[in-house]
């Protein structure tokens, strides 16, 4: 059984997760580019304006594993490209650290640390 604070942990998570989503659609209404830094920082400033703390662990062992993932996804398309006679062409380092810093921190923010945590895992 839920207790009062489980489940209004769960509305803040629920009226958060309503919220992104809600921007999300409108960034495809709006012009190109008006809500491209909102989303990343949304996805921040809601759990910590619900309150929670978010548990986190960071270790060599995952960022191996994550680069590891990360090039076994990447290396098909590497093969399409040398088979289509194309380069293949790794993305620039500003392009890497845009997506590190604005799209998988945040997310791993608000969908791991937030919503998962909030709802019980």
């Amino acid at each position: 059984m839920r207790t009062q604070l489980q489940n209004k942990l769960i509305g803040k998570a629920v009226l958060a997760y309503v919220i992104v989503f809600t921007v999300n659609f409108a960034s495809f209404l709006a012009p190109q580019g008006f809500f491209d830094y909102l989303i990343p920082i949304l996805l921040v400033a809601l759990p910590m304006a619900a309150g929670v703390r978010l548990n986190f662990s960071f270790s060599g062992r995952h960022f191996i594993a994550g680069l590891l993932v990360s090039l076994a996804i990447l290396f098909p398309y590497a093969l399409i490209e040398f088979y289509a006679g194309r380069t293949f062409k790794m993305p620039g380092t500003e392009l890497i650290a845009f997506q590190f810093l604005a799209v998988s921190i945040p997310e791993e923010i608000f969908f791991r640390g937030f919503l998962q945590q909030s709802f019980g895992n």
